[in-house]
């Protein structure tokens, strides 16, 4: 897939240009607007009451909520300090096979 920018006038015809999409590498037969691939992937973090104006909490799509999940938080920074844990001992084995 690429990204074509959208800055492209329509041409003749009901023709996608003018507006940025994801489109088919090779022949580019298969064309998805890029706003709401985005909006589904990576969620709207700056989301507006259309009514009022206000501000309302960040919806977060599929990418993004599956890496804010808490137990995949837990699981990243057990994995650090397991991590660091074992280069220590490393260490350690590496210095008394030297010394």
């Amino acid at each position: 897939m690429t990204i074509t920018p959208g800055d492209r006038p329509k041409k003749r015809g009901t023709g996608n240009h003018g507006r940025a999409a994801y489109v088919c590498r090779k022949y580019g037969c298969f064309r998805i607007g890029k706003a709401e691939v985005d909006r589904v992937l990576i969620g709207d973090l700056e989301p507006t009451d259309p009514e009022t104006g206000e501000p309302q909490p960040p919806e977060l799509g599929v990418i993004l909520a599956y890496l804010s999940a808490p137990h995949r938080h837990a699981r990243l920074l057990r994995s650090a300090t397991d991590t660091s844990e074992k280069q220590g001992r490393c260490k350690g084995r590496t210095s008394q096979a030297q010394g």
